[in-house]
């Protein structure tokens, strides 16, 4: 890069410890400015899922248009702008729009006792007035798991 090729010879400048210390810092700041434009110029933007976190390779990405049992996952094979792509059984690779999905979270056992206790008691819960229950007993879930 011609921007970090000049960033060497600069340092490596006899007249460095000549310069006041705004000229040394203009000059500075004017080379990683380039190196900034330069990177720009290269790199694509990682685009977003509909909750606004960055998709990168690898991720597990669950389709949100609608709430299914079982949701809809695919993993990140390949990212472009304002895409990315996954593998889609007998369709091959596929283009998806990340703003139809979220990042696929497996659900914790906090998760698992208040489905429990919604379906038991017929009414949704949310952690608003509840969290510091189910956390307490999800502990003690999890100690019983290790036993």
């Amino acid at each position: 890069m011609k921007s970090l090729d000049k960033l060497r010879s600069f340092a490596a400048d006899p007249l460095l410890g000549v310069v006041s210390q705004r000229q040394h810092a203009e000059t500075i700041n004017a080379i990683a400015d380039a190196i900034e434009a330069e990177l720009a110029e290269r790199y694509v933007a990682l685009p977003l899922d509909v909750e606004g976190e960055p998709v990168h390779v690898g991720d597990v990405m669950e389709f949100s248009e609608f709430e299914i049992e079982h949701p809809v996952t695919r993993t990140v094979e390949g990212i472009g702008q304002g895409t990315f792509f996954a593998w889609c059984g007998e369709r091959g690779y596929q283009q998806h729009d990340p703003k139809r999905y979220r990042h696929h979270r497996p659900p914790t056992v906090e998760d698992v006792l208040r489905e429990l206790v919604a379906a038991y008691m017929g009414t949704p819960l949310d952690d608003s007035n509840d969290g510091e229950f189910f956390a307490e007993y999800a502990a003690k879930l999890r100690l019983a798991g290790e036993e």
